[in-house]
């Protein structure tokens, strides 16, 4: 079975995707303001108070705004595909439903019936020829086969830009972050048994590179946020 495109779908699914990042992202930053809190308490003092407040901030908020940061890339990403997949193919309708299968099966239907027409042609040339002495006809000028070479190659061209759209192979950011998390949960699931007084539990938690580069990613999702809203609302003047 070839390729099947339902862009109906694809915009349905996109929605509610978008629709569910609002709620979770929601979940998500009253977790981040609850962690806040924590830090801001005067008992983070000493090696132990550091060591908890580099937890809040090198780990455990940096995974929360990690997923949030996922959450918005995931919505960003699937939006671009579709307009990726548009712009590829030219196909602008919201309801289209694209089969490979279909495609092939109209170009065959068109290939068939070149021969068939030219058969056609031929055997009323014969009956024009046949009365010649009667009565003077010429076969009707058409431009069949050169609409059918026309549809067919839209047919061969559609096909051939889907198939161009599904070679192509994107890097996904929020792929990247979250393995990136995955990474940091397990490693501080492997610490789990040690206090906040171990060096070693210590070391990992001051360990900032994943946090900044967190933050650096949310900082730029929260500054095109802005900026795609006040187009919108330049838009609507």
């Amino acid at each position: 079975m070839g390729f099947h495109v339902d862009l109906k779908e694809f915009h349905e699914v996109l929605e509610k995707l978008q629709k569910d990042t609002s709620k979770t992202n929601d979940q998500l930053e009253q977790a981040k303001q609850a962690l806040n809190g924590i830090i801001q308490a005067d008992a983070m003092q000493g090696e132990t108070g550091k060591a908890i407040v580099n937890d809040i901030n090198n780990n455990q908020n940096t995974v929360v705004i990690g997923l949030k940061d996922t959450n918005e890339l995931l919505s960003i990403e699937m939006a671009q595909t579709l307009q990726d997949f548009q712009s590829t193919t030219g196909e602008t309708d919201e309801n289209a439903i694209i089969l490979e299968d279909a495609l092939l099966q109209a170009q065959n239907k068109l290939s068939n019936l070149q021969p068939k027409k030219h058969e056609m042609d031929s055997r009323i040339s014969n009956i024009y020829n046949s009365v010649s002495d009667l009565i003077s006809l010429s076969m009707p000028k058409s431009q069949f086969d050169e609409k059918l070479v026309a549809a067919s190659k839209e047919l061969e061209d559609t096909i051939q830009k889907v198939q161009q759209f599904e070679s192509k192979k994107e890097k996904s950011d929020a792929e990247n972050i979250l393995n990136a998390l995955n990474n940091q949960v397990q490693i501080a699931g492997n610490m789990g048994s040690l206090s906040y007084t171990d060096p070693q539990l210590q070391a990992f938690f001051a360990l900032d590179d994943l946090a900044k580069g967190i933050h650096e990613m949310d900082t730029q999702i929260t500054k095109a946020k802005k900026e795609a809203q006040l187009q919108a609302e330049r838009e609507m003047k």
